[in-house]
């Protein structure tokens, strides 16, 4: 069901909001003045945590009226997966091809885990329900569609209480006409009591069993997403906020609201995007050729890679099946594999509040289960009695559990030291200090894997990169992973735990609209096929974006090809159709990615063009020019100072077996002495993180407010 279009309340500022699994960031803009807030994340209803947050706002005098956007990435689409809560769906497939969720493609993830079992399918096999039809693989009808047995599968789904129907016909992305009318026959059935999720509208390419999953998935999500959109408008009603609601997606872009119910599958894994755009647009013009994106919230690490500006892309992930790992992982076969473009991000099951347990071998781990924001690790004095790895920065000096900035929190460091006693160090036999020590060192091991992930095992040297860190703990552990990889910089930008909030915000409204082709660069009249195709699917997108005229909107065009008989293609953008020499321009363009890739000159190979992508945005991000990072750093500052008041001006600290014990120095970004750089140990303390600087390396504030730190001899 379409959602009419929400205008604008006349205002011109802006609310940004970032779900995590711990907090919740807010930031809020009336025009002139930048507002933050951090509240404790409510995974039941993630809309009371926005709520709370917009009381505490318009309690400091920020006017809601005010806002013409609001801009918002959240967990709930992923969190339905990995927690096996989405809705009861269905499959209608082609009779013959109901088995193919369970075949896959036989990649075992681990072969010497002979213990390892293949993730449980979404859609269990008795709702696999086959259909008779088919389709050629040049869109010719072979079978005529089955009207009764289309009828007869809705019959057995609804009698088994399904809420939600996805069909995947062969070949229906040559030719869709059979999920049209399959479509048509369910919605007349069901009408809106049951959403319907057809492959063509989701995925549009070949490779018939990631096609199916990725339409299993967005109909396994969509009735959940469709009713955390109703509550969240109906709180943005109930407070007079009457604006655009832009949802983040996985490829780095925003949607409206109508484009997140019918696409939910594009807002899996989303949330990690917005802080790598902030990367980008903030710290971009570092001398750095290659940053690493680096955000440590609560529940889990990500990284991402940049190179010279551009931010690295895939077009397959995987997500689910007990773990929490996206894009960029060597490892498939794991989880529920989705074929949509997306920003490349590595995911590991380690955050801040990351559970430290000792196993049956009497060995120590670390996650993956996180505390949460319910019950929270054990210092926030919420009621979590398990250790967690905040709690072992607590305990090691690292972190005042006073300056956490919730005010629902009763922290103590004592709670966090008795949580490690009693379940860490006693059983282990050693100190208190040694032992959160041990869970510090094995978190910033696991984290590692992330990095690693988006470089070593793309073939990039990590020492020659820069860590950019970000989220409440990024800050915390960057410097002691950057030790482990020896990476000599580390920049931290301001307001480093909101910093995915502020992201957002440089979000562009795009879409992107994909088909499979399988054209020979030899073919005659290769060029008209390819502008042919490039105009249905731009018309398609056009709908998007009804209130942009086509001046205003900007279109990239990107393609795919591979050697002929060769399974994986090369990405690259798409050469100029008017000129008389386009297919050479893009064979040789292909020539030398694949040199430059493989190390194998191919120039006089037979090639052949496999996919077509049409991407169209707005051109400008949807909060442009409207901010800056100063407001949002000055927002920071000023609520820090209502809620700390004067803070003490050293805090005794552990830095390991080298160095021991030492009372370090207790800094603000905005102190002068950081203007010329200071040694560590330092650390700077800000209303949504800690900036840790160890011994043996040095901190400097550049004139972009960054916090540029570099390892002594480094």
């Amino acid at each position: 069901m379409s959602t009419p279009r929400r205008t604008g309340s006349g205002g011109r500022g802006w609310l940004s909001v970032d779900i995590g699994g711990t907090f919740t960031d807010v930031i809020g803009f009336d025009g002139h003045q930048t507002w933050i807030e951090k509240v404790l994340s409510t995974p039941a209803r993630p809309v009371d945590a926005i709520d709370e947050a917009l009381t505490r706002l318009t309690g400091r005098g920020f006017a809601l009226e005010t806002v013409a956007v609001f801009v918002h990435a959240t967990t709930v689409a992923t969190n339905a997966i990995l927690e096996a809560k989405g809705a009861r769906t269905a499959l209608l497939t082609t009779r013959g091809f109901r088995d193919i969720l369970e075949i896959g493609r036989l990649r075992i993830p681990r072969p010497l885990n002979f213990t390892w079992q293949k993730p449980s399918q979404l859609v269990p096999r008795s709702l696999r329900l086959e259909v008779s039809e088919r389709i050629t693989s040049r869109g010719e009808i072979k079978i005529p569609l089955a009207e009764p047995d289309v009828a007869d599968a809705v019959r057995q789904a609804c009698d088994d209480g399904v809420d939600s129907i996805a069909i995947c016909f062969i070949n229906s992305y040559v030719n869709p006409v059979h999920e049209q009318q399959a479509a048509a026959i369910v919605r007349s059935a069901v009408g809106d009591s049951v959403a319907v999720t057809c492959s063509f509208e989701v995925l549009r390419e070949i490779r018939e069993y990631e096609r199916t999953s990725t339409t299993v998935v967005n109909a396994y999500v969509k009735p959940i997403i469709d009713t955390y959109i109703r509550r969240l408008q109906d709180l943005l009603d109930a407070r007079a906020i009457r604006c655009p609601i832009y949802i983040m997606q996985a490829n780095g872009g925003v949607t409206d609201i109508d484009g997140a119910r019918r696409l939910p599958v594009t807002l899996i894994e989303s949330g990690p995007c917005a802080g790598i755009l902030g990367t980008v647009d903030l710290v971009g013009d570092l001398a750095e050729e290659w940053l690493i994106s680096f955000d440590m919230g609560g529940t889990t690490a990500k990284a991402a890679l940049i190179d010279h500006g551009e931010i690295s892309t895939a077009s397959y992930y995987e997500v689910g099946g007990g773990i929490n790992t996206a894009v960029g992982a060597l490892l498939t076969g794991q989880g529920y594999p989705i074929a949509i473009s997306s920003i490349d991000v590595s995911e590991v099951g380690a955050g801040g509040g990351s559970i430290a347990w000792i196993d049956s071998r009497g060995v120590l781990r670390v996650g993956p289960h996180s505390a949460g924001a319910d019950p929270g690790p054990a210092c926030y004095g919420t009621g979590g009695q398990q250790p967690t790895v905040t709690d072992a920065d607590v305990a090691l000096g690292l972190i005042d559990p006073r300056s956490i900035s919730d005010q629902a929190i009763t922290p103590s460091a004592e709670l966090a030291v008795s949580a490690i006693r009693r379940h860490i160090a006693e059983p282990l036999g050693v100190a208190v200090p040694e032992a959160a020590q041990a869970i510090v060192d094995l978190a910033n091991s696991q984290m590692l894997a992330a990095i690693r992930s988006v470089t070593v095992h793309k073939g990039l040297d990590p020492r020659q990169c820069a860590i950019v860190a970000f989220g409440g703990a990024g800050p915390v552990h960057a410097c002691g992973m950057a030790e482990r990889l020896k990476i000599s910089t580390v920049v931290v930008p301001p307001a480093p735990g909101v910093f995915s909030a502020v992201g957002l915000t440089r979000a562009e409204l795009f879409s992107l609209e994909s088909q499979s082709t399988r054209f020979s660069l030899t073919e005659p009249g290769l060029a008209d096929s390819v502008r042919t195709i490039c105009g249905q699917l731009s018309q398609r997108l056009r709908t998007r974006f009804p209130a942009t005229a086509d001046a205003e909107r900007t279109t990239h065009i990107l393609t795919d090809v591979r050697l002929r008989g060769q399974a994986h293609s090369i990405s690259m953008p798409m050469p100029d159709m008017s000129l008389p020499e386009f297919a050479e321009v893009l064979r040789l363009e292909f020539a030398k990615r694949y040199l430059e890739t493989y190390g194998y000159d191919v120039a006089d190979r037979d090639t052949e063009l496999t996919r077509i992508v049409v991407r169209m945005s707005e051109g400008k991000s949807i909060a442009s020019g409207r901010t800056s990072l100063f407001d949002a750093l000055e927002g920071a500052d000023s609520k820090r100072d209502a809620l700390g008041g004067a803070s003490p001006r050293q805090r005794v600290a552990v830095w390991g077996p080298s160095f021991g014990s030492a009372a370090t120095p207790l800094l603000r970004r905005s102190d002068p002495v950081l203007a010329d750089g200071t040694a560590g140990p330092v650390l700077i303390e800000e209303y949504d993180s800690v900036v840790v600087v160890p011994p043996s390396w040095r901190v400097r504030r550049d004139g972009w407010l960054n916090l540029i730190i570099t390892r002594d001899g480094g």
